[in-house]
């Protein structure tokens, strides 16, 4: 996560996805969700070890969301969506918000399971 963006914790959610782009500098991932069809990058914890996770294979992901408390440039009509924090949105509204705004909104990586 950028350390010069304040974050708002979100949701933690379980999805199937396809890892599709790895990089251990920095250490992130490029997956497909595989029940939207989208692609966005997550980033990963140190205690996560990527040289196991294979490019095109499918897992099951543990990912924690945050969006970013400075909400500059986001349109008025999308303001309730990171502003309301006690409601409790689905993981694929985070990932088409990302689409929208990408600097917004933070997938981490917390666990891995096979799938």
């Amino acid at each position: 996560m950028n350390q010069e963006v304040e974050w708002n914790f979100r949701i933690t959610d379980k999805r199937l996805i396809i890892v599709k782009i790895k990089s251990e500098h920095p250490r992130k991932l490029v997956v497909l969700d595989v029940v939207t069809g989208l692609i966005f990058p997550v980033e990963v914890l140190n205690s996560i070890n990527l040289a196991e996770l294979e490019i095109n294979h499918e897992y099951l992901f543990n990912f924690q969301v945050y969006t970013s408390k400075n909400l500059d440039g986001v349109a008025t009509d999308f303001m309730s969506f990171f502003e309301t924090l006690d409601v409790e949105q689905r993981m694929e509204d985070f990932i088409k918000a990302y689409w929208n705004y990408p600097g917004k909104i933070c997938f981490q990586l917390t666990e891995v399971e096979e799938a």
